[in-house]
């Protein structure tokens, strides 16, 4: 359960704070220019330092934020008096500025600090949920992000008390099944979005709110690349139905890894070493713009011999073809699924 009471005292003390602000810069205007005014009248043709309005706002200025040059000083009793007032006005202004800019940011890194803050920016890649895997998951982000060069925000909610992540990892507090809580996430302005298994203990509970978010989230950004995990290999239609562009059924996965290990041996390190980020080699998916109206046969030989690329498969509509027929074309809006060695990085 998220705080309540803490969340809505800062937000309280946010919008005073806001307020005090900005009654503070009105205020501080106000002394300015009618301070100003008043001096210009009272000391114009007596003093010889304010020869028009903007000397007398300067005078002003000066009083106010107790800088005090000497450059200008009231010639007349009157000036001397208006000066008086303005003086422990301006201080008193100033102060209460600096106080309510200062109780701004400190509330402000409360709000993150705490995960009640919200994340603005857009493009970034959201983890829904967390398990005790997500740490070596944001960990695997993070290593695939240095050695590709395409660094994007990373962003984690949950609705449990702030979990150890990387300095760099943005943290809200919240739960994933309100939109609202989400959109403080930017799950309306996410690039990608993971959602994470909730409950190991109870692969069909978590499987069901996994398949709910997934349809959320669906509903709140369209255009996100969404995978989502699930524990039971019987729910990947209905997380794909909820709208999910990828489901990883991390039980089967496994099971299907160690079958074929036991048959043919040497399969585990094998798809390890593609699926890591390493020296060796690793999948990815690469644009058909060059290719398109080529065959696959074609495409794999240009591909091998101009960027030692090695073709295995064709992504058609968000569905892989693994190892298609040499003659099958490849059409506008294919990605090509290659395996890229350490040295052609």
């Amino acid at each position: 359960m998220i705080p309540i009471t803490l969340k809505k005292l800062l937000r309280i003390i946010k919008a005073r704070t806001r307020s005090m602000i900005l009654y503070s810069i009105m205020l501080f205007l106000a002394v300015l220019f009618i301070g100003a005014l008043i001096i210009y009248l009272v000391e114009h043709g007596h003093n010889p330092g304010i020869k028009n309005y903007f000397d007398a706002l300067w005078f002003i200025m000066e009083t106010i934020t107790t800088v005090g040059y000497g450059d200008i000083v009231p010639a007349t009793t009157m000036g001397r008096v208006v000066d008086m007032i303005i003086m422990p006005l301006g201080i008193s202004i100033i102060s209460i500025l600096t106080a309510s800019i200062a109780s701004a940011i400190m509330n402000s890194t409360m709000m993150h600090a705490s995960g009640l803050g919200a994340f603005s920016r857009k493009n970034h890649l959201l983890i829904v949920g967390w398990n005790e895997r997500v740490p070596k998951l944001i960990y695997s982000i993070k290593a695939a992000m240095d050695q590709t060069g395409n660094f994007l925000d990373i962003v984690l909610i949950s609705n449990q008390e702030k979990p150890p992540l990387p300095g760099d990892v943005i943290y809200i507090r919240g739960n994933p099944f309100i939109e609202q809580d989400l959109i403080r996430a930017g799950a309306d302005s996410a690039r990608t979005i993971i959602v994470v298994p909730l409950d190991f203990k109870d692969p069909a509970s978590s499987d069901a709110k996994v398949t709910l978010i997934t349809m959320i989230i669906k509903q709140l950004n369209p255009g996100a690349y969404i995978i989502s995990e699930v524990l039971d290999e019987s729910n990947v239609s209905h997380v794909k139905r909820a709208g999910a562009n990828a489901v990883i059924s991390s039980g089967s996965l496994s099971t299907m890894a160690i079958a074929r290990e036991a048959i043919y041996g040497g399969v585990i390190d094998a798809v390890m070493e593609l699926l890591m980020p390493s020296n060796h080699g690793e999948v990815i998916t690469i644009s058909s713009s060059d290719f398109v109206g080529v065959s696959f046969l074609e495409a794999m030989t240009r591909l091998k011999s101009s960027l030692n690329y090695i073709l295995i498969g064709i992504n058609r509509g968000g569905s892989p073809i693994i190892n298609p027929p040499g003659s099958m074309l490849i059409e506008r809006g294919d990605g090509l699924i290659v395996i890229r060695g350490f040295k052609d990085r």
